[in-house]
Parts: structure tokens; sequence; C-alpha cells
């Protein structure tokens, strides 16, 4: 896939992974060049010849030793992020979490071999997101999420 000047991902992809009440999001560290310390869905960058679909399921496994197939997921939308040198394409989906939070959670702290990103996971509900401090895309994602379809976003 082609970078943009800054060495950054041209367009990505992101999944909510949620149960009947709650999100699970993970709270990025102080590495990453964009929105660094800020919660967020999980994804990342399109690679050469990927779907966006296959992204999501790519970053999913890597970073939480959680398997998705792209069936599994549902297309929310897309968001164009504008940012100063960096201009990119954000595939939003969503899937049920098929797995306990728990597990996950104690999969990060055993599994050798994840790509642990960020400062750690946790499940929120509609009212707690309110307070975070997300990225607008990804708050807009999430409204999306709980609110339905007529909320934000390109088709």
């Amino acid at each position: 896939m082609p970078d943009t000047p800054t060495g950054l991902p041209t367009d990505g992809a992101s999944v909510i992974l949620y149960t009947d009440a709650q999100v699970l999001l993970y709270k990025r560290d102080g590495h990453p060049m964009l929105f660094p310390h800020r919660w967020a869905i999980f994804g990342g960058g399109i690679e050469a010849g990927e779907s966006p679909e296959e992204t999501v399921c790519r970053e999913l496994r890597v970073e939480l030793g959680y398997s998705l197939i792209p069936r599994d997921l549902e297309l929310l939308g897309r968001s164009r992020v504008i940012e100063p040198h960096h201009n990119y394409l954000v595939h939003y989906f969503r899937s049920k979490l098929n797995q306990d939070y728990w597990d996950i959670l104690l999969n990060l702290h055993l599994v050798a071999g994840l790509e642990r990103e960020g400062e750690g996971i946790a499940m929120f509900s509609h009212g707690e997101v309110d307070f975070l401090h997300l990225t607008c895309q990804d708050r807009l994602a999430l409204e999306r999420h709980f609110r339905g379809h007529d909320f934000g976003f390109i088709d």
C-alpha cells in the first residue's frame, strides 16, 4: 500500500466489538504518531492486496489473539480523516463479541507473539463512552453503532 510522505498508511479499517450493552475499546499509548493516549476502536492500516474486512480480521488476530472472519462484519460506514500532512479514509465495521471479555484479557497476558498495543482494554456502555477521550471519527462510529445508521458518516 502506498504511504503518505510522513510514512503513515493512506487508508485504514476499524471494527467495534460489542455485546448487547457494551463495546470493547483499547487505550492507545504514547507511541503512535496520531492520537496518542486516546481510547480507540481496534483497527489499522490496510496493507497491499488486502480488503478492509481482511485488515480488521488481521489486526484483531495480531493484537488481541481474537479470531474473526470477514462475513462476521457489518459495515457501519466510512469516514474521511484530514489531519495536517495526512488524509485518509477509514472503513468502520462492527461485530458481535464472540468471546468472553475476561478470556480476551487473559489472552493478552498469556499468549506469546501478540503485538500488544496500547495501555489496556476495557468494556464501556453508551453512557460511559460519552466521557472518554476519543478521536472525532471513532466517536462518530460509536454513536452510529449505538444510535443506528442514520447517524453521521459517508455511506
